[in-house]
């Protein structure tokens, strides 16, 4: 299995089980306010409070400059950047059983287009893999 299934797999399984656990202190405090009577003063500041989405609009504004970021890492840098310069090392044939020709040559080919680590990919599989894991443990 390659590192980039494992780190998919692994940030799917965290971002089910954080959800689980979110849903789970959710069951909690639903339970918890049943059991308890509420006054009509704790009535308002929990409808007051429930009316600030203000924390939802933050998460959505991170997450889309977060995308924006590695799109931009990912495929606008390949149209600002210029050509890319790589050592390629090549092995040479080698002839009657290996006492002629053989060994290794470097040489520089220059390469147009898009270039970027693997790191990028590992990031980009994390996050999409813990917001399915999240998806995946919803209660819709």
């Amino acid at each position: 299995m390659s590192i980039d299934m494992i780190i998919m797999l692994a940030s799917t399984v965290m971002g089910f089980v954080f959800k689980m656990m979110a849903n789970s202190q959710k069951d909690k405090q639903e339970h918890l306010k049943n059991l308890t009577k509420q006054t009509e003063v704790e009535g308002r500041l929990i409808e007051n409070a429930r009316g600030m989405e203000g924390g939802t609009w933050i998460r959505r504004f991170i997450v889309f400059v977060s995308f924006v970021a590695l799109f931009w890492l990912t495929v606008g840098s390949g149209y600002v950047s210029g050509p890319t310069s790589m050592i390629l090392e090549i092995e040479k044939p080698s002839y009657f059983f290996g006492l002629f020709g053989g060994g290794t040559e470097q040489i520089v080919k220059e390469i147009k287009g898009m270039v970027y680590s693997k790191d990028i990919t590992n990031t980009i599989y994390a996050i999409l893999g813990f917001y399915f894991g999240q998806a995946s443990a919803s209660r819709k």
